[in-house]
């Protein structure tokens, strides 16, 4: 279970959106996982700003030790008629135990313009020790 994109202006950033989620890991497979998210109906919602304010989680990611430990992979599915719908791909490489990097392509699956905030520099993001770098973009045409 968890929650995010818990926002302080109402009905603009107060996605409010929480989720549950089980996962289980079946050898050689990798582990697999299935969830489902509801959130703010108001600012949840499809290309005809009707309510879309849920949707089903999917995902499955596995260390591909075949190759080596230090590769790991990642698909990852979110539904919904509303702008958080997507289907993203990912790799990571351990350089060691506390350092990695992520890189990811997502696809969006909703048709509607999309705004969302933007910096001009790549943005360094610290978690569990892992360097992620983020890239933000101004306007999304999806569709």
């Amino acid at each position: 279970m968890g929650a995010y994109n818990f926002g302080l202006k109402t009905n603009l950033t107060n996605y409010n959106i929480v989720y549950g989620e089980i996962a289980k890991t079946i050898p050689i497979l990798g582990r697999l996982s299935v969830g489902y998210y509801t959130g703010n109906d108001k600012v949840l919602v499809d290309e005809n700003l009707k309510k879309a304010n849920n949707g089903v989680l999917l995902s499955w990611d596995r260390t591909m030790t075949e190759i080596s430990d230090k590769l790991w992979l990642a698909v990852d599915y979110q539904g919904g008629k509303n702008y958080l719908g997507a289907l993203s791909f990912g790799a990571s490489w351990a350089f060691s135990k506390n350092v990695s990097v992520i890189l990811g392509m997502t696809y969006i699956i909703t048709k509607m313009l999309i705004i969302i905030p933007v910096t001009r520099m790549p943005t360094l993001l610290l978690h569990r020790s892992i360097l992620i770098f983020k890239l933000n973009f101004l306007f999304h045409k999806v569709g």
